[in-house]
């Protein structure tokens, strides 16, 4: 997260719309051990969190990263996460008032974390959106609003340097094939408008839903899963202005 500023208001990595009513938030938890809700936005806020550090008397511990809502936890990383030495793990996600950014210790606790959370407005342009569970078929994870365009960010808050902003997470226990779609206002998902074309996701993997287009009103990222297999989910941060 940058520290650029105009007449005292932030810019996120110098891009992007003003960045409204911030202020850096200490995420920590030490001797980490069970499950961990390291940081709650509170009411009337909005943060963004960017990466996770591991230290500390116990550099094996390894667990989850998990966002919370309404009080069920979606894995960002697989239960084996190697945590108690993270240089820098990303997470890149904008959670919403009452969400939660919560680690889930598997083995060898006693780590120490500290989390890079930014909060800031609810008017602040920037949003993660999420699917929490896919339907087999097409289920469609943004549309940009009338009026507005968008363009994705990465987990550092830049402009699409690189796909770390958006991804498709599998923890289903078996492969899935998926299909990604950036269809345009008022097209339906197609070969013409596909930018991932029926690859596999092992379990415990990912898939890149970022992409560097800038999406105009009405367009939509679509994906398409082969199975309603639960514990898959998708997510992309992105402004819109």
């Amino acid at each position: 997260m940058g520290n650029n500023v105009i007449n005292g208001v932030g810019f996120i990595s110098g891009y992007g719309p003003l960045i409204r009513g911030a202020k850096f938030v200490n995420g920590f938890s030490g001797s980490t051990s069970g499950t961990v809700d390291i940081y709650t936005c509170p009411s009337g806020k909005k943060a963004f969190l960017t990466w996770i550090y591991g230290a500390g008397a116990s550099p094996g511990m390894t667990g989850s990263l998990n966002i919370k809502v309404s009080g069920t936890y979606y894995p960002l990383t697989p239960l084996n996460t190697l945590l108690g030495t993270a240089a820098r793990l990303f997470i890149g996600q904008v959670i919403n008032a009452g969400e939660s950014f919560s680690v889930i210790v598997n083995s060898n606790p006693g780590g120490n974390l500290w989390v890079r959370v930014m909060e800031m407005d609810i008017s602040t342009p920037l949003y993660t959106a999420r699917l929490l569970s896919l339907s087999a078929g097409n289920n469609t994870l943004l549309t940009v609003d009338s009026g507005s365009t968008a363009i994705a960010i990465d987990s550092s808050g830049g402009v699409y340097v690189n796909a770390s902003g958006g991804l498709y997470k599998n923890i289903s226990g078996a492969s899935r094939n998926i299909n990604i779609y950036h269809v345009p206002n008022g097209e339906s998902p197609g070969t013409g408008n596909q930018y991932l074309q029926n690859t596999a996701v092992a379990n415990n993997a990912n898939a890149n839903v970022s992409n560097p287009i800038s999406m105009n009103a009405g367009d939509s990222i679509v994906i398409n899963t082969d199975a309603a297999t639960a514990t898959q989910w998708a997510y992309i941060t992105y402004y819109e202005i």
